[in-house]
């Protein structure tokens, strides 16, 4: 089962050079690359079906630094996920959402940290979990990060999250606990992002009981990437002033929050053509068929 080859690539100039150096990354092997990943799904995990062209699975491959195994197995978890977990990612539609997206609590910047990641700013204090379940917000989270993977150059570069724990209660972390677990999946072995770290900005003394929660949930190299920082000072030395809003000091005058509520607004049709357990047309559990 040959991969569609209609792909084009689009990275920039410093991202090519990036996926080369750090990812492997090699044209002349991205067709035969994503037939080897395909075969090796077909042959190990028979219940998905593939459909797809290369640009999808080359996502993959990114996050994978080209290892076919791992890439195949990434895929594998990535449907796997979506099909046990329907309450998480059925109806992952932004016109679902606007409520959530209304409250501000995620945007991504819309210039690239010092390192050329993306950057994506997370705030749980400004959530109400009595008027929106920690499942919508992690809905909506999973769909900025969908949006971010349809860069090319952020499949290479990576993202980097800063949690703002500004007015984060005892209050948000019971409603937040049960369901540490999802997060975790998503920040390793099931999405195709490569996650290069995890910053708190303005953390409370309860940021001690959120870290000794994922400590149980995250594997030593994910634990490794989260990092508490004191100052604004401290947090400019990481990602760059120059990205980063006026609020933390930085340089950046747009409304991220807008840039970031229009965009999932123009992506509704990608949305709309997932499947009813969140998986896009690129492929399905052949298990949902006796439903």
């Amino acid at each position: 089962m040959a991969t569609t080859s209609d792909y084009t690539c689009k990275l920039s100039q410093w991202a090519l050079e990036k996926a080369i150096n750090e990812l492997n990354e090699d044209s002349d092997f991205v067709e035969e690359l994503c037939d080897e990943v395909v075969k090796i799904v077909k042959k190990d995990h028979p219940e998905i079906i593939l459909d797809a062209n290369q640009l999808f699975y080359l996502r993959f491959l990114r996050a994978k630094k080209f290892n076919v195994e791992k890439t195949a197995q990434l895929i594998a978890n990535y449907y796997r996920e979506r099909y046990h977990d329907p309450e998480m990612y059925q109806n992952a539609i932004p016109s679902l959402v606007k409520h959530i997206t209304k409250q501000k609590l995620a945007g991504f910047l819309p210039k690239r940290d010092k390192n050329g990641c993306k950057v994506l700013i997370f705030k749980p204090g400004l959530w109400d979990p009595y008027s929106c379940s920690i499942l919508e917000v992690f809905k909506q989270n999973v769909m900025l990060l969908e949006t971010m993977l349809t860069e090319e150059d952020t499949q290479v570069s990576g993202i980097v999250i800063i949690g703002d724990f500004t007015d984060y209660s005892m209050t948000h972390f019971w409603h937040f606990s049960p369901n540490a677990h999802r997060m975790a999946a998503v920040l390793q072995n099931t999405f195709p992002m490569r996650f290069k770290k995890l910053i708190y900005v303005n953390a409370p003394p309860i940021i001690g009981m959120v870290t000794s929660l994922l400590a149980n949930l995250l594997k030593s190299k994910m634990l490794s990437r989260i990092q508490v920082v004191n100052d604004q000072e401290e947090l400019h030395d990481i990602v760059g002033a120059e990205c980063l809003p006026e609020e933390y000091g930085g340089d950046e005058k747009e409304d991220y929050m807008m840039l970031t509520s229009k965009m999932l607004e123009d992506n509704e049709e990608m949305f709309l053509k997932f499947s009813k357990n969140g998986i896009s047309s690129t492929g399905k559990y052949t298990q949902l068929d006796a439903d």
